[in-house]
């Protein structure tokens, strides 16, 4: 069985397992409020938790528990609360465990009883669950380096299949070469990597471009002039020469590959975020799996994980768009390192107060903070991906004033946008919308979001009809 070089492996002795009951005795041990309770016996609130629920990491864990069962050496939290004279046991801790479980048993996985730690009456309080929960997601994630380093012990001391390892981790094909190729690099581009000096993401990039001796040089030299600067980290800049000028604009083949880089985030932008927005003809399962506009909408204080894709040499997400028939199209982000980015940054619900004090475009997401395993990215350009039979003209989405003015369509009141977005505002941040099944969501989304800007249309056609009339 072949070995990484640049990783020997050291074979640990085998595990003996000793005898449980005795070992607790001879520590002085004694049993906790450790309880097994059925599923379907349990309650949540997303009150009782501090941060919102993330659907897509609830799916994540749900695959994960699926290949590896529930792990009952973390148990979920617990309280029991008294509901019209009932005592219900409601979850408090590990929210998205508990609805991972919730998504495996509805998959036909028999998992048995749950184990929950029920705190004591005493103890219970809305100051104590939210600060509970604030120190128990305080926890570090598996690095790429740290992940590859075990992908290859599991494989190449254990035996262990990639099929499998990639199923039990719940991670793609994709993955697994980025890691490896990390993991497979010279120890002193490791090290780089191990001490912050350089990002996981972009020393992966080096690699495939270069390969690894010659990504270490540019990394090392990279490094000796950004400690020259003053500088302790190395970003994607220093190591990417800036790209010339170009001359003249694009033709129109160019115009649907070429992604114009976005105007700074401080700036409000006309006539709008969307204008001449570059096209692009993608097909739909390449870019629709990265749909992330309700997990950033969900994660309130806290940073959203999200799962991109890989267009050019740019990362990118989908944050909406819409299905008609046989045509689809999805308005899609790429993501900018956070060390390369220079403008404002938005997290979670700060890019809506901005919106909401006349800072930031409605609908704009440049600027906001995302995360891709462990790495911070901000969401900068704007392109369009689509897929079908024909492609809508732009002012099917987004359209002039002027179009909106005229327009010999039916015109809605001021009145009347305002109840439209009250209602539309309703549902999007109803409590219950986003424990409603994925598709759905997305479907929601791919039909509201035409309407978005109708405030804005409503006072310009209002304007115009005043004039007429003036």
């Amino acid at each position: 069985m072949t070995r990484n070089p640049t990783l020997p492996l050291e074979l640990e002795e085998p595990i003996v397992t000793g005898n449980t009951k005795a070992a607790v005795r001879a520590a002085g041990g004694k049993s906790s409020d450790l309880w097994m309770i059925p599923y379907d016996q349990l309650h949540w609130n997303q009150r009782d938790n501090v941060r919102p629920l993330d659907i897509e990491w609830a799916k994540h864990l749900g695959e994960l528990i699926k290949v590896n069962g529930f792990d009952k050496n973390q148990p979920l939290g617990g309280f029991v609360r008294k509901v019209n004279d009932e005592d219900r046991i409601y979850i408090w801790q590990g929210q998205h465990r508990y609805h991972g479980a919730g998504l495996a048993i509805q998959a036909g996985v028999d998992l048995g009883l749950i184990p929950v730690i029920i705190i004591a009456a005493e103890k219970v309080s809305h100051p104590n669950l939210i600060f509970g929960g604030l120190t128990g997601n305080a926890s570090r994630s598996t690095t790429p380096l740290e992940l590859g380093a075990k992908i290859i012990e599991l494989r190449d001391a254990y035996g262990i299949d990639m099929q499998t390892i990639r199923s039990r981790l719940n991670i793609t094909e994709q993955t697994v070469r980025d890691v490896l190729l990390l993991a497979g690099a010279p120890p002193e581009l490791r090290e780089l990597v191990h001490t912050n000096t350089v990002a996981s993401t972009a020393a992966i990039e080096q690699i495939r471009k270069h390969g690894p001796e010659k990504a270490l040089e540019r990394i090392g030299k990279a490094a000796s002039d950004a400690r020259s600067a003053g500088r302790t980290r190395v970003t994607r800049k220093d190591l990417e020469p800036p790209e010339p000028q170009r001359k003249g604009k694009p033709n129109k083949a160019e115009a649907d590959t070429i992604v114009t880089p976005a105007k700074s985030p401080d700036a409000l932008f006309s006539p709008g975020f969307r204008h001449d927005m570059p096209r692009v003809q993608l097909a739909e399962n390449i870019w629709y799996p990265s749909y992330c506009a309700d997990v950033i909408a969900n994660a309130g204080t806290s940073i959203a994980v999200v799962k991109p894709f890989t267009h050019g040499d740019r990362l990118w997400v989908c944050v909406g768009g819409l299905h008609d028939h046989s045509y689809h199209e999805g308005e899609c982000w790429s993501l900018c390192p956070i060390d390369d980015w220079k403008g404002s940054t938005f997290i979670g619900s700060q890019l809506d107060r901005a919106v909401e004090a006349g800072a930031h475009e409605r609908g704009s997401y440049r600027g906001q903070v995302v995360q891709v395993r462990g790495e911070k990215y901000v969401l900068d350009a704007v392109m369009l991906c689509y897929a079908g039979e024909r492609m809508r003209s732009p002012s099917a989405t987004v359209a002039s004033p002027k179009a909106h003015a005229t327009d010999a369509t039916p015109k809605i009141t001021g009145e009347q946008a305002k109840s439209l977005w009250r209602a539309l505002q309703a549902v999007l941040h109803d409590d219950g919308f986003a424990l409603l099944d994925m598709k759905t969501i997305q479907s929601v989304h791919a039909a509201l979001l035409p309407l978005a800007d109708l405030p804005d249309h409503a006072r310009i056609a209002q304007s115009a009809e005043s004039s007429d009339v003036g």
